[in-house]
């Protein structure tokens, strides 16, 4: 064990543990001369082998890990030394040595060390550092994830929110970036706290801007749990040094497939609602109005003509 050194984020620790010492007992039992306890730890060892290797491969999977068919086949391939290493010795006898063990060990290091660093620094890249959110990348993916199930029908409802804190830049000119981000922080734990629930996601959009998708749910429970997020927001607190500070939010919601029947239109949807809102003054959420969609559509689409016509000297701005 002193050969492998736990990344800070190791997300199998406990399993690793578990492992290595069923092979420290091992040890301890060939040194002891007794066979009886060998066959026990050897059970013992495959079976928090075979946990570790499960959680491993359900880890990788449910975080879209790239190598996961290669991590199964160096699975397989320790699973045929083993039965290599063990079961073609005659435990009776202890024809299993302690060096055996330790090319073993060796080998169950090197597999360890190279995923849980290289799986760290993968996660490292889809979670936001500063928030412990999802990443935009990572959020969209498994955004985009929810609407293929929901078109399969696995998945019910879908909305997206954008929050936007109100006021950043002044928070941010006023407080120095180190205190402004360490309010961040605090706000995303916040919300974490508040709403740790399996149906909700949270994602870092922008400096200002937090992503949350929310599945399977009646229109009740959506308009529920925007009157319960901008009140628990008006209830937050940051303290620096004898100054409290409050934060005032704007939300606009954008509706699967009525409003976007992928991510990015999704994403677009919303973020009109969010400039509708702002309008409408602070601590405010507003759904998609469809039809101001079409008009915003229209007007982009007289604007790209107008942009052409000058940009080919048809028209003189």
């Amino acid at each position: 064990m002193e050969k492998f050194v736990f990344s800070k984020n190791s997300k199998l620790k406990r399993e690793y543990e578990n492992l290595f010492q069923a092979l420290e007992s091992i040890k301890g039992a060939l040194k002891e001369n007794r066979a009886e306890k060998v066959s026990d730890f050897l059970n013992q060892f495959v079976f928090f082998l075979e946990d570790y290797f499960n959680k491993e491969e359900n880890l990788m999977k449910e975080s879209k890990y790239p190598d996961l068919e290669f991590h199964k086949r160096d699975h397989q391939l320790i699973r045929k030394k083993i039965e290599y290493f063990f079961f073609k010795s005659d435990i009776q006898k202890l024809d299993l040595s302690c060096e055996l063990i330790e090319l073993l060990e060796n080998l169950l290091i090197d597999h360890v060390n190279t995923f849980d660093k290289t799986f760290n620094l993968y996660l490292n890249l889809r979670i936001d550092s500063l928030t412990e959110f999802l990443s935009k990348e990572a959020f969209f993916d498994t955004l985009q994830d929810f609407i293929n199930r929901a078109k399969e029908k696995f998945i019910e409802d879908i909305a997206l929110i954008v929050l936007e804190i109100e006021d950043h830049s002044f928070l941010s000119l006023t407080l120095g970036a180190e205190i402004t981000d360490l309010l961040l922080k605090d706000f995303s734990l916040f919300l974490k706290e508040h709403f740790h629930t399996p149906n909700i996601v949270f994602g870092k959009y922008k400096e200002n801007q937090i992503l949350i998708v929310l599945l399977n749910y009646t229109l009740l429970e959506l308009i529920g749990f925007l009157e319960e997020l901008v009140d628990k927001v008006k209830n937050f607190k940051f303290k620096v040094g004898n100054q409290t500070i409050h934060l005032s939010i704007s939300i606009g919601v954008a509706l699967y497939p009525h409003d976007g029947d992928e991510a990015f239109k999704l994403l677009k949807s919303s973020e009109i609602a969010l400039q509708i809102a702002k309008r409408e003054g602070r601590n405010r959420w507003m759904f998609l109005d469809s039809k101001f969609l079409k008009e915003l559509e229209k007007l982009n689409k007289i604007r790209s003509l107008l942009e052409r016509a000058i940009r080919e000297h048809l028209v003189i701005p």
